[in-house]
């Protein structure tokens, strides 16, 4: 079996301006769409703090807060500077920043 090197060279060349057409047209696309979206991110959370399921007179808790109490100690810990701060220094690694 004899393979034509110059007959596949030939034909590469020939459909090399159709080829770089395709590229250059997908990045600009690429490109524009990338720079057009917004560099806003909006997230959620949901969390549920029940009271808990244990009656009282069983076991006897060390520690006596409400649900208001306790959603506002979760607060607390999640927005810490030090927590604020590696979410900042997480989303520039992601960037490459």
């Amino acid at each position: 079996m004899n393979i034509d090197f110059t007959f596949y060279l030939k034909l590469f060349i020939r459909r090399l301006p159709v080829m770089a057409l395709f590229v250059i047209v997908a990045t600009s696309l690429g490109v524009i769409s990338a720079l057009k979206l917004p560099e806003t991110w909006v997230s959620s959370a949901r969390l549920l703090v029940e009271a808990p399921r244990i009656p009282a007179n069983m076991v006897r808790s060390t520690v006596q807060t409400n649900a208001g109490e306790q959603l506002d100690i979760i607060q607390h810990r999640m927005t810490t500077r030090s927590n604020l701060i590696d979410i900042a220094n997480k989303r520039c690694r992601c960037f490459g920043q």
